[in-house]
């Protein structure tokens, strides 16, 4: 029996992951991986382009993670200010979410690091989260009108 050279261009479990080179039997590749779009024969130009395409995603992930860690410590320090509407006892109408925060802050909802939405006029600090740590603090000034 014969083996032939493939490249996977998926995870498939208890045998590969995406980009593994790895010799298979010519029946088990013929039969399943080629069929199946789990692999393809390692010469074919289809594998290569897939993982250059691959690679480059990775590489644009990272440089898109870069820029937005660099972002968040410019962030450090800032004041977001916001105008709502509130009781004479200063509670909000409507609350301050992470949702508004980071739309204001021009970042993903997922770093804006908030306990509860925010309901009442004053200072608030918010955290700003690079992969779950602490990177920068953010205030929020939050005025009242009638």
């Amino acid at each position: 029996m014969a083996n032939v050279e493939v490249i996977f261009i998926q995870d498939v479990p208890g045998q590969a992951k995406f980009g593994e080179r790895k010799k298979v039997s010519r029946t088990y590749a013929l039969s399943v991986l080629l069929p199946r779009g789990l692999a393809d024969l390692a010469d074919s130009p289809r594998a290569r382009r897939l993982l250059d395409q691959a690679v480059s995603k990775e590489q644009a992930k990272s440089l898109a993670d870069a820029e937005l860690q660099t972002k968040l410590l410019a962030l450090d320090g800032h004041t977001l200010d916001f105008t709502e509407r509130a009781t004479s006892a200063a509670k909000l109408y409507e609350s301050i979410t992470a949702v508004r925060i980071a739309a204001r802050l021009g970042v993903p909802e997922k770093v804006v690091r908030l306990p509860a939405p925010i309901k009442t006029i004053g200072f608030h600090e918010v955290e700003l989260l690079w992969h779950g740590t602490p990177l920068s603090r953010v205030k929020v000034d939050v005025r009242g009108r009638s």
